[in-house]
Order: structure tokens, then sequence, then C-alpha cells
């Protein structure tokens, strides 16, 4: 099961919604200041594939961080919505780096309301990693896409990433929903192994069987 292991979290509320297909996770914080954290481990691999989809209803509130970590510390992850004090991020998706700040502040406009489609790769034997983010049309099919590439940081070269965090912002808002969150382990990229899928359909459990 999901950990939850932040405090508070008593202002944020986790529930099963309607999603992009089937049900979502929905994660609702009107409170800055409150913090929800969810971390789902599995077993350690050097290349993988995050995959999932993120609806933020709300530009003056940020989305939900999705960011993988291992013992070396946490990945970069994108964030959706405002951020106090920069400008011109209200109501873009931008690439975040952790301790190092932004990478990219304004990397795909996002209009409220429309699900969105990312896919986080992370090769830790190979010192590379991409993100790809496309809005998605009411078919459900990919429309407007951009891609990043850069290498991932000395941290994670030769090491390994064994969780993946999902989590508010303790200085901002939330109001976001989460669906269809997959993991898997690719060694070459075509040869693929699922670790873990979240489809959130009802609850928060594993599906890849």
């Amino acid at each position: 099961p999901w950990e939850t292991v932040s405090d508070p979290v008593s202002d944020v509320t986790l529930t099963i919604a309607a999603g992009l297909d089937g049900e979502a996770l929905h994660l609702l914080d009107n409170t800055a200041g409150a913090q929800a954290e969810l971390i789902q481990e599995f077993d350690p691999v050097t290349q993988v594939v995050v995959d999932y989809y993120m609806r933020s209803d709300n530009a003056d509130h940020e989305g939900v961080f999705v960011m993988l970590g291992g013992d070396v510390g946490s990945d970069y992850t994108l964030s959706f919505g405002n951020e106090s004090g920069g400008s011109g991020r209200r109501g873009w998706i931008g690439l975040f780096g952790g301790s190092g700040g932004w990478i990219v502040p304004e990397f795909l406009e996002y209009e409220e309301g429309r699900w969105y489609h990312v896919r986080r790769t992370l090769d830790a034997a190979n010192d590379e990693g991409t993100f790809y983010v496309a809005a998605v049309d009411d078919n459900g099919d990919d429309i407007a896409s951009k891609s990043y590439t850069h290498s991932i940081g000395s941290n994670y070269v030769n090491n390994t990433v064994d969780r993946v965090y999902v989590w508010t912002s303790g200085s901002q808002k939330a109001d976001a929903y989460l669906d269809s969150l997959s993991i898997t382990e690719y060694d070459p990229p075509s040869n693929t192994a699922p670790v873990a899928y979240y489809p959130f359909d009802g609850d928060a459990s594993d599906a890849s069987g």
C-alpha cells in the first residue's frame, strides 16, 4: 500500500473521483501550509519509465508533484500551476529540479480542467533522462506535446531508484487529479517489464498483476 509520510495531512483530502478513463486519485488542499506526501516503494531499478495522466482544475493552485527517488535523493519533477514569487508561471507546467530550483519554469502552457499525459524516463546507467508532456483531447489522444532531454545528475549515475512520491507542496494549495500511473523497467528500451500500475479505480492498489 501507499504510505503517507507527511504531517500535517488533515487539511488535504484524498479521494477517488471520476478520471480520464474510469476513476482517478483526487488530491485537494485548500490550505497553504498543509502537505500530503505518499510513497510507494518497488524493487530497485536503474532504467525506469513513469507514465501517468494529470489534471489541474485551478491555475491559482499548484498541481501534484510525481517524483522518483532512491537512497541518493529525489529526481526532477513537473509542477502544474502557480508558483509564488515567480513571473509568468501561473497556468504553466514547469520542470523543477528540487534543491536546484527551476530548470524550465515555462515548459508547456496548460488549460484548467484538461488532462495531460506525462512520461518520465530515467536511465541511471547512462546518465540520461527525458520528460514528455502532451495535452489530451476528448478521445484520450495526445495532441500538443513537448519533450525535454537532460543529464540526470551525478547522484544517480550507477545508482538505483526504488520509490515514487506523490505529494502536494506545503507552500501552495493544490487541486489535481492523478490517473493511470505506471512504472516500467527497461533494458534495453525494447525489453520492458512492468513494475507497478495504479489505475486508481476504486482504490490505490497495484493492478499490474
